[in-house]
């Protein structure tokens, strides 16, 4: 064999398993996007309740610990709300579980319009929620004014 017939050969070769090379890389670079993208899906649902879209318990535990360990080294005003809706049990035994989850729907739709998109809300517990409030000092009777200047609930179902 001639010296360009083998310059040739190995050309060839090494054309080929460029390509091929380049078609595993693409290959696993798609693998790779897949994967973090349901990486992050998985972190949005371990930290999102399902029913309401707010924070779960973790993912608001884990994200106001942030925040305040931030506030107290930033010296930033931070007040802490939990809220509890009393003899909740009472309407899903009365009207049905259907009925309760669209209040529950509704109440939180009514909490992210009564507080700032930098307030973190959270879904704590079955019929518990919280909110970490920064920057600011509200009172409770400024709180409750808030909710009752937005639309009553049975417009939000």
């Amino acid at each position: 064999m001639e010296n360009t017939e083998i310059y040739s050969q190995l050309e060839r070769q090494l054309r080929d398993r460029t390509n091929a090379l380049e078609a595993a890389n693409t290959l696993l670079q798609k693998e790779i996007q897949e994967r973090k993208a349901i990486e992050a899906e998985i972190r949005r649902l371990s930290l999102t309740d399902e029913l309401t879209g707010l924070h779960n318990r973790g993912g608001f535990y884990l994200l106001a610990e942030q925040q305040l360990r931030l506030a107290k080294r930033s010296q930033i005003y931070t007040s802490l709300m939990f809220i509890e809706l009393n003899e909740f049990e009472q309407i899903n035994q009365t009207w049905g579980n259907e009925l309760s989850q669209d209040a529950i729907v509704a109440i939180a739709k009514l909490l992210k319009r009564c507080f700032r998109s930098s307030d973190t809300l959270g879904r704590i517990g079955e019929y518990q929620f919280a909110v970490l409030i920064q920057g600011q000092d509200l009172s409770c009777e400024v709180i409750q004014n808030r909710v009752k200047t937005n639309r009553p609930l049975a417009e939000l179902i």
